[in-house]
């Protein structure tokens, strides 16, 4: 009984850190453009770590045909460079070149990747800009005809509706169990 008194009054609710998961994909043609996602809303808990994770799949295509005696040259790039509050998360570039030589001849190049990034915050400062009601953007440069996207932020945050046991209400077990421990040593020692 000792023994239970005593665990209820020294257990103090466990914070188990939960996670909020936001995924977003798009489409970018050779242009500057950005991913949003929301903002951790702190009335959910406190914010330990964020992960944000990029994905990409990039593709250029470029097809030239020679002209007079000079032939041609194909040149193709393909590349992205994320960035989330100026941390770059991903930062690639594919180029190809292929010439050819005489009129008619035809130059084609390709350029193709696919890579993916990330990035951990955990310090105070770096989660600061994550806080909030608001939305942040992760930034896409974007190079090529055609690249595809796919990002992911993760908050790993403890939660503001954990619980802990009060311990006014295990001091009233505590209390009677020690009263009870006193009787037997007393008892004892007067046997």
């Amino acid at each position: 009984m000792v023994a239970a008194a005593f665990a209820a009054t020294m257990m103090v609710g466990a914070a188990q850190a939960a996670t909020q998961q936001q995924d977003a994909s798009d489409f970018f043609f050779d242009e500057s453009s950005f991913l949003e996602f929301d903002q951790f809303d702190v009335s959910d808990g406190f914010l330990t770590q964020v992960d944000v994770t990029v994905s990409a799949l990039g593709e250029d295509n470029d097809r030239v045909e020679g002209f007079g005696d000079f032939g041609a040259v194909a040149t193709a790039s393909s590349g992205i460079v994320a960035t989330v509050f100026s941390t770059e998360i991903l930062n690639v570039t594919v180029t190809n070149t292929d010439g050819c030589a005489g009129n008619g001849c035809v130059a084609r190049a390709n350029a193709t990747f696919t890579e993916s990034g990330s990035a951990t915050f955990t310090d105070a400062s770096a989660l600061l800009p994550f806080l909030g009601s608001g939305t942040f953007q992760l930034s896409i440069d974007a190079i090529g005809e055609f690249v595809t996207v796919d990002a992911e932020v993760i908050y790993t945050f403890v939660p503001s509706n954990t619980t802990p046991v009060p311990l006014p209400a295990g001091l009233g077990l505590l209390l009677p169990a020690l009263g009870g421990l006193a009787l037997v040593a007393r008892r004892r020692k007067a046997a």
